[in-house]
């Protein structure tokens, strides 16, 4: 699934084909071969609403945006509330998980991902430089908590493990239902382009695997091969604990350790370039997916995850925005060799730098040559540790 003969075909200067235009209403793929990378294009992505936030044209002294005045009492997501395809929503009192009236990908055209139909899409003949593939799959809206206000950073622990679960429930269902992958992420925060503000994540399954999760797939399985057998990322959370302890023997606080349990650490990676960019990472070997976590590993990471997003929210003072996401092992990947050197891990990626004012931009040099970044890990793993304790709304009540 990582490349196929699409991909192998696409390569090939020598192969023969024609200049073919994707069908014009409905989601593809097209291939890069200066970088050997997929974009995915979403004509119909435009026609979705938008609540989130509207730069200001030079030398609009008005503050616009989508949630000011009146469009914070229209909320779509709510509970009860008419979604803008008609759709009424229940009045959920947990999590709630719907199919995006806006989809990024299109709809399988058969209840099989072998419909002739996409079959014969994928193998079209096209010119190498001009090589495109249907993007299916199924793009879905999960929906926190019935409350607008509360974000993950808020919610009880007994909250957060019912969104675990759903995560799992989502994951298991993908599986069955035969997709490569599943990407499940939240975008918090108008700064980061959320359309809405109500606590909410996305899912998107799809039938291919995406450029950055092939590239994630593929060095973990070259440093299993090269290493005799070690899991990459265990191996690197090994040696950050090792690193912490010698820190703390010595006095130090230069080590990347934000938060930790006995089932699991979140830290600031050695390699980070967002400037307060943490991993999450189980403890336990052979965990692939989010449905393997047992019972105490969910509630485990619940507690992590409030602690974490706590301190966020502390070190700015404000509702962090951020973007956060799952990296899971493709989901057909079924026998031990096709899994054993992948380990589940979550990243987040908040824009802030200096204040909850100031956002780093990833702009010239870093869109155009290589990633940069100001603030060393270390020091932003500091700052973050000792952003920790009661979230600074709750601080007033205590």
């Amino acid at each position: 699934p990582l490349n196929g003969p699409y991909l192998t075909r696409c390569m090939d200067p020598t192969a023969s084909g024609t200049f073919v235009l994707p069908p014009p209403d409905r989601s593809h793929r097209r291939y890069n071969p200066l970088t050997q990378e997929w974009v995915i294009v979403s004509p119909t992505r435009l026609q979705r609403p938008w609540s989130g936030a509207i730069e200001k044209v030079s030398g609009d002294q008005s503050s616009k945006s989508a949630n000011s005045g009146d469009t914070c009492k229209e909320n779509p997501l709510a509970p009860g509330a008419t979604r803008p395809g008609g759709i009424v929503n229940p009045n959920y009192t947990s999590t709630y998980t719907f199919k995006n009236d806006f989809p990024a990908l299109s709809p399988r055209l058969g209840e099989s991902v072998d419909d002739e139909t996409v079959k014969a899409d994928i193998t079209r003949g096209a010119h190498p430089l001009f090589a495109w593939a249907p993007a299916t799959g199924e793009c879905q809206v999960m929906c926190f908590h019935p409350r607008p206000d509360l974000t993950l950073a808020l919610m009880t622990e007994e909250d957060i493990v019912k969104v675990i679960l759903e995560w799992q429930r989502i994951t298991r269902d993908c599986v069955e239902r035969g997709f490569q992958w599943v990407q499940i992420f939240e975008n918090r925060g108008e700064i980061m382009g959320c359309s809405n503000p109500h606590p909410h994540c996305q899912v998107w399954a799809s039938d291919f695997l995406p450029s950055l999760v092939i590239r994630r797939e593929l060095s973990q399985r070259d440093y299993f091969s090269r290493s005799a057998g070690k899991v990459l990322l265990l191996d690197y959370l090994e040696q950050e604990l090792q690193f912490m302890a010698r820190c703390k023997e010595s006095g130090a606080q230069t080590h990347r350790i934000v938060a930790m349990n006995e089932e699991w650490v979140c830290l600031v990676p050695w390699w980070a370039v967002w400037p307060f960019e943490t991993m999450l990472l189980p403890r336990r070997p052979q965990i692939y997916r989010l449905d393997d976590l047992q019972p105490h590993e969910v509630s485990s990471l619940a507690a992590l995850l409030s602690q974490v997003l706590t301190c966020y929210d502390n070190l700015f003072k404000t509702s962090c925005p951020y973007s956060f996401g799952w990296y899971q092992t493709p989901l057909q990947s079924s026998k031990p060799e096709e899994k054993c050197y992948w380990q589940l891990h979550g990243l987040f990626l908040p824009p802030l730098l200096r204040s909850a004012t100031v956002k780093k931009f990833m702009v010239g040099y870093e869109l155009l040559a290589e990633a940069q970044r100001d603030l060393t890990p270390e020091k932003a793993a500091e700052m973050l540790r000792n952003a920790a304790g009661v979230h600074y709304l709750k601080a007033g009540n205590l």
